[in-house]
């Protein structure tokens, strides 16, 4: 997953996904969850990887993170780009 994607899944426009939004991440987050609720029937665990982008802040990372320890998955963040 991407910080990016998530807040476009929120309604943000392409032009502003650079711009920290706590609020547009909490409503395009509802995809992930999705996803995590379609892996987590078939009982294997979940870890979701965050891909970063120099874009990102502090706060949208601790989100996600947050996001995804509520519902029992493994969170990684990934610096390769």
């Amino acid at each position: 997953a991407t910080v990016r994607a998530l807040k476009y899944n929120g309604g943000i426009p392409k032009d502003q996904l650079k711009e920290e939004n706590l609020e547009a991440l909490a409503r395009g987050i509802v995809n992930l969850e999705k996803h995590i609720e379609n892996m987590q029937k078939y009982d294997v665990p979940v870890i979701v990887t965050l891909n970063s982008f120099i874009t990102d802040t502090e706060a949208e990372y601790q989100f996600v993170k947050k996001f995804c320890e509520d519902r029992g998955c493994e969170f990684a963040l990934s610096e390769v780009w």
